[in-house]
C-alpha cells in the first residue's frame, strides 16, 4: 500500500510540505524496482539509506554543510532518539525539533511507545534538499515528520515504511492535509519530483542493531542540534539529553 499524504504549511505563499508514504513487504523491498513514471529517474525510494543524499550532495542539488530543522511527532509519550556522527544518542519527547545536516543519513530510535510494550524501532531519515524560509523563521517552519500507529504496525508486520516529503509546486499548493493511496510499486522519489521538490526520505522497518557491530549501525552522517521539545503528559520538557 502506498499512501499520498499532503500536509500544507504555507510560508508567505512560498511553500507547502507533502508526504508520499509506502508500506511494502520486506521481500518486495529487496527485489522490486519501481517502474519509471515519466522520463528517466535514476533513484528510487527502495535504495539503501544514504544513497539519495550522497547523490544530492555530489550533484550539487544539496550543500552538505547546510542544516535543516526537522520536527518528529508520534503517539503521545513516545520517545525519539537521534544518533550523531559520533554515535551519541540525543533522546527527547515526541514533538522534538532538531537541526540536522543536509545530504547525510541519520539513524533514529523510537521507544516507550504507548500500547507497544518493549518495542523499539530504528528508522532512518536523510535530507536531500532543504527549505528556504526567511532566516528568522527557520525554526518555525521545520520539515514535518509524523510517525503513526499504522506505520508502527506495518513495520512490526515486516513491512518497510517509506515516506518522501517534498515541497509542493506553488501553483498547486493547498492549505489542508489530505491522503491519497498509490500502488506500492510506484517510485516515490519520481512521484515527488513530478509534484514538486523532494526534501526528505524516512524509512522504518524491523531491522535491529547487530550486537556484533553496534557502532556502525548507530553512527550517522552529521551533527544533531536540538531546538526544542514539545512537552506531553508523560515526558517533561526537560527530557532532551545527550548520551555518550
Amino acid at each position: 500500500m502506498t499512501a499520498f499524504f499532503k500536509l500544507s504549511n504555507i510560508l508567505m505563499g512560498l511553500m507547502a510540505a507533502i508526504v508520499l508514504t509506502s508500506h511494502v513487504s520486506s521481500s518486495f523491498a529487496q527485489t522490486a524496482m519501481p517502474p519509471r513514471t515519466q522520463g528517466y529517474w535514476p533513484l528510487n525510494h527502495l535504495a539503501a539509506p544514504g544513497v539519495a543524499s550522497q547523490w544530492a550532495g555530489q550533484t550539487g542539488k544539496a550543500c552538505p554543510g547546510d542544516l535543516q530543522t526537522v520536527q518528529v511527532t508520534g503517539p503521545a509519550g513516545m520517545l525519539i532518539s537521534f544518533y550523531d556522527s559520533m554515535g551519541r544518542e540525543l533522546k527527547a519527547a515526541s514533538g522534538v525539533k532538531v537541526d540536522v545536516q543536509v545530504a547525510a543519513p541519520y539513524r533514529m530510535k523510537i521507544s516507550e511507545i504507548p500500547g507497544y510494550p518493549g518495542v523499539e524501532l530504528y528508522p532512518t531519515i536523510e535530507l536531500i534538499d532543504r527549505l528556504h524560509p526567511p532566516a528568522h523563521l527557520k525554526h518555525q517552519f521545520p520539515v514535518p515528520l509524523t510517525i503513526t500507529e499504522e506505520d508502527i504496525d506495518a513495520a512490526l508486520a515486516d513491512d518497510l515504511v517509506t515516506k518522501v516529503i517534498y515541497i509542493d509546486q506553488p501553483e498547486i499548493a493547498g492549505t489542508a492535509s489530505t491522503t491519497e493511496t498509490l500502488p506500492a510499486a510506484r517510485n516515490l522519489l519520481a512521484e515527488a519530483d513530478m509534484r514538486g521538490r523532494p526534501i526528505m526520505i524516512f524509512r522504518m522497518g524491523r531491522r535491529q542493531p547487530d550486537p556484533r557491530q553496534p557502532g556502525t549501525f548507530f553512527i550517522s552522517g552529521g551533527p544533531v542540534m536540538p531546538i526544542e521539545v514539545t512537552p506531553n503528559a508523560n515526558t517533561p520538557n526537560t527530557a532532551i539529553q545527550i548520551e555518550q
